[in-house]
């Protein structure tokens, strides 16, 4: 329990409510090596106490004024949202209260009623009070971010205040509304080292170097400095960690510089993006498109398909990195080809096709070109056969040899653009494109596959490579 109040009582929050009867009553914390120690103040009535930690004893407190009543501290749940920053708080909640103890007598209650509560957080913040049932298991956090202590000490703060604009970036670039962030303490972790969660399964993890920057550049330009080698936790990129007193002298050589919050930073953002879709569950869609229904019911009144198909949908398109912030465009075409078919890989790529411009903006370079794989035709037939031979919306059937042959025919494309710093973008036809984003998903996870349907008019293709038998 402390180190889950940890996070937020570092700021030193008030948290105020009423009582039933309408009085003020307010709940401080401040942090001690071994405990946290509480102060409650309801009208004239200052109650205080400790919540120790519980490898040093049981949760408790004490009340001013009176010889030794314990106020006792019930397990449930009540959970603070703040602006990027999930913390819980064990406390007892009943329905919509918060009842402190004594003696099995309930002496004082932290009402909750909608209207009542107001939190005073630091100007960054911004609250919101969620109340469980203590018959109920909390929910599992969706992101958290795991710092060892020595981080936790001196990141904690300006990583909240990253989390504000990492969440602002990712609801622009993929229409999706990031959940808060939990941050935990983690002994098990280095001092300086950090770990991801998502959906409280270990994503990525990385160790950073107090007083140093990253530097990350190619290897015989990071030979000129001296540092510990290391590789970028992001993008797998050589990197040196340098005294900041060598920060000038990298920047020079054309170095990418990297204090440690934009280390985290830059890491969280790619894991959100890469496991957008995972975050992207029925009731966040629920929310888009009640949303949406506020702002043009007729265009939601008219959508034929259930919430759990427009979820499928827009999961598909964010697995890969379409936006969704034109819910409008979406939903209209989804109604309009409802019609004539309701299988959802169908759908989706319908979809993609009306949000070309949207697609193939992020590909576009500054010529107005996108520079494509084009896959060979005696290829593309083989892969088209085993897609007709597998069943609607399955994996397509091909031999296994054959597809090991044509992933390693685009590794060796893919390795060519790599080496002239250039992105992975196959362009197939429409009838082959799902099948080939099954094809390499496991093996290039970041390639992107286009469809010619989807290449606005005024967009030009400039093939720079060929998958093909030879």
């Amino acid at each position: 329990m402390l180190d889950a109040l940890t996070g937020l009582v570092h700021h030193g929050a008030r948290f105020y409510g009423r009582l039933p009867d309408g009085g003020p009553v307010s709940l401080s914390f401040s942090v001690q090596p071994l405990a946290v120690i509480f102060s409650l103040q309801a009208g004239a009535d200052h109650w205080q106490g400790m919540i120790v930690s519980e490898s040093h004893g049981r949760p408790a407190g004490s009340m001013d004024g009176v010889a030794n009543p314990w106020i006792q501290w019930k397990a449930a749940a009540l959970w603070l949202l703040v602006e990027g920053c999930m913390v819980r708080y064990d406390t007892r909640v009943s329905g919509a209260r918060i009842e402190f103890e004594t003696d099995g007598q309930v002496q004082m209650v932290w009402n909750f009623a909608p209207d009542a509560p107001t939190v005073a957080l630091p100007p960054h913040a911004s609250p919101e009070v969620r109340l469980y049932s203590d018959k109920m298991p909390p929910p599992v956090d969706l992101i958290a971010l795991r710092l060892g202590l020595s981080s936790f000490e001196r990141l904690l703060d300006p990583l909240m205040a990253r989390i504000t604009s990492i969440r602002r970036h990712i609801a622009l670039e993929l229409g999706l509304v990031v959940p808060g962030v939990r941050f935990r303490d983690d002994r098990l972790l280095p001092a300086d080292g950090y770990a991801i969660d998502l959906h409280a399964l270990e994503v990525a993890r990385a160790e950073l170097r107090r007083d140093h920057v990253l530097a990350i550049a190619p290897e015989d330009r990071l030979a000129k400095l001296h540092g510990e080698k290391t590789t970028d936790p992001t993008y797998g990129m050589p990197g040196l960690w340098i005294e900041i007193s060598q920060k000038e002298a990298a920047e020079a050589l054309g170095c990418m510089i990297f204090d440690e919050i934009s280390v985290i930073a830059t890491q969280l953002t790619e894991a959100v993006r890469v496991h957008a879709h995972e975050l992207l569950g029925m009731q966040e869609v629920k929310a888009l498109f009640d949303a949406l229904a506020k702002s043009h019911p007729v265009v939601a009144e008219s959508l034929p398909l259930s919430v759990a198909e427009l979820h499928q949908v827009l999961q598909r398109l964010v697995r890969e990195r379409v936006s969704i912030r034109d819910m409008v465009t979406i939903l209209e075409t989804l109604t309009r080809e409802a019609p004539d078919t309701r299988d959802i890989e169908t759908l989706t790529e319908r979809v993609r096709v009306a949000l070309q411009k949207v697609i193939c903006k992020e590909h576009t370079n500054n010529e107005g070109a996108i520079n494509v794989i084009t896959v060979d035709p005696s290829i593309e037939n083989m892969l088209l056969q085993g897609r007709e031979i597998g069943p609607e919306g399955a994996p397509f059937v091909i031999d296994p040899m054959a597809g090991q042959s044509v992933l390693q025919a685009i590794g060796c494309e893919v390795q060519k653009l790599q080496e002239r710093g250039l992105q992975s973008i196959l362009l197939t036809s429409p009838e082959l494109r799902p099948a080939a984003v099954k094809l390499v998903a496991r093996s290039f996870p970041k390639m992107v596959v286009l469809s010619w349907n989807e290449i606005p008019p005024r967009v030009n293709i400039n093939p720079i490579g060929m998958v093909s038998a030879g």
